[in-house]
C-alpha cells in the first residue's frame, strides 16, 4: 500500500447487490438479497490477510464494532426511507449532489430493467 492508501477509504459497488469496501487493514463487503418489496436481507464479512491474522496479537474487534456501528446507521437511514416512501404523502423523492452514485444506481438499474431480453 502508498502511504496515501494507508489513510484512504476505496469502495465499488459490483452490481446490482454487492458493496466492497477497502480498508487498509481489511477487506468488508456487503451482499443484499431483495426478499420482498420492502425486505433485504443483508449479510457481510471481513477479509483479512493471513499474515495479519497470524500475529500473536490480532485483534480484530475494533474492526468488527466500527462496521456493525455503521451498518447499523445505514440500515436506519434505510428504514426510515421505506417508511417514508410508503407514505401517502410521498410523490418523489430527490438526491442530493453527494448522493450522485445513488443515481447512477438508479440509472443503471432502469436500464437493465428496460433492456430487451
Amino acid at each position: 500500500l502508498t502511504e496515501e492508501d494507508l489513510h484512504t477509504y476505496w469502495g465499488f459497488v459490483v452490481f446490482p447487490t454487492m458493496f466492497v469496501n477497502l480498508l487498509p487493514d481489511v477487506v468488508t463487503y456487503e451482499l443484499l438479497w431483495p426478499v420482498g418489496p420492502d425486505r433485504t436481507h443483508i449479510s457481510y464479512d471481513f477479509l483479512f490477510h493471513p499474515s495479519s491474522i497470524e500475529r500473536p496479537d490480532f485483534d480484530p474487534t475494533a474492526i468488527y464494532e466500527f462496521r456493525e456501528l455503521i451498518v447499523r446507521q445505514d440500515l436506519r437511514v434505510c428504514e426510515l426511507a421505506q417508511r417514508g416512501a410508503r407514505s401517502r404523502g410521498y410523490g418523489q423523492g430527490v438526491l442530493p449532489p453527494q448522493d450522485d452514485f445513488v443515481y447512477d444506481f438508479e440509472r443503471q438499474y432502469v436500464r437493465e430493467r428496460d433492456a430487451p431480453s
